[in-house]
């Protein structure tokens, strides 16, 4: 799979004299659309001078454009995603288990942490890696992988998808996955472009830089992978989603809010942080076949 050729994205009109102009993403990658007016092209998101000063829906449109060329240059990412399991109004307290012993309550609650789970992970092309923690993970701040715990982690390299359960390297077609996956990572052009009534909001903190955001209504078709892996047919997003901008642009940052539908009895929140580094594309993993 061509991770930077996936999914079809509605770019909203930018062109002068209230012309619009048609779809520019397709399965084939960016179209580009040139509408001529008395011979003058309309000009491209990515001439913006200064990207902070473009409308909501507009900066999220220069991050679709630059999305793709990301897809295909490569980049780093962070996932940590947070469970928060929370009683429904009129509904049954939650059981709080006995640190000391899981088989005894120690009480009831409205609101119960179930901790989180962590990822990093590359992109670059037709390759995809992630390696999936768990542990302590902060609540806030850079995430440092030295003191947890290595579980799941996924591959995709020379046409071939792998997985580690923690013994070693071996072919699969099912991939572990948290917040990205192959198809997730390949759809964030769509993500970014389709979002809906999108607005300006409080800038986001990423790192020692605040930046600009926007929140937008999405649809869980073009982020099938955010809750987890397959987990599409069970994801409610309960809030729009949060794009944070870096200075030229590009998705720096998201947040989204899921409601993991499976649970009937209370709520399951899970909300997941997907962060992007653009900097430095670490190396892909070759694998050794261990069965």
């Amino acid at each position: 799979m061509d991770l930077g050729r996936v999914g079809a994205v509605r770019v909203r009109s930018r062109a002068p004299f209230g012309l619009s102009r048609s779809d520019a993403l397709t399965l084939g990658g960016l179209a580009i659309i040139a509408v001529l007016v008395a011979g003058t092209a309309a000009p491209s998101l990515t001439s913006a001078a200064n990207p902070g000063s473009l409308t909501p829906s507009d900066k999220l449109d220069l991050a679709a454009e630059q999305m793709h060329s990301a897809l295909a240059a490569g980049f780093d990412f962070t996932v940590v995603s947070r469970s928060t399991l929370n009683a429904k109004a009129g509904g049954p307290k939650i059981e709080i288990p006995d640190p000391s012993d899981p088989y005894k309550v120690a009480g009831v609650a409205d609101t119960f942490d179930m901790g989180a789970s962590a990822a990093v992970g590359t992109v670059r092309g037709d390759e995809f890696f992630l390696q999936m923690y768990g542990g302590a993970i902060p609540a806030a701040g850079r995430l440092d992988t030295a003191g947890l715990e290595p579980t799941l982690a996924a591959l995709v390299t020379g046409g071939k998808q792998w997985r580690n359960d923690g013994a070693g390297w071996y072919q699969t077609d099912q991939l572990p996955g948290i917040g990205l996956d192959p198809r997730t990572a390949a759809l964030l052009p769509s993500l970014l472009g389709r979002a809906a009534r999108a607005t300006d909001v409080q800038p986001v903190t990423v790192g020692d830089k605040s930046l600009a955001a926007v929140a937008g209504e999405a649809s869980v078709d073009d982020a099938p992978g955010l809750m987890a892996i397959d987990a599409a047919s069970f994801t409610e997003l309960t809030q729009p989603v949060t794009f944070v901008f870096d200075a030229e642009g590009r998705l720096a940052e998201l947040t989204a809010t899921m409601r993991n539908t499976r649970v009937k009895e209370f709520d399951l929140i899970v909300v997941a942080t997907i962060t992007f580094d653009y900097s430095q594309v670490s190396a892909i993993p070759s694998p050794e076949a261990t069965r």
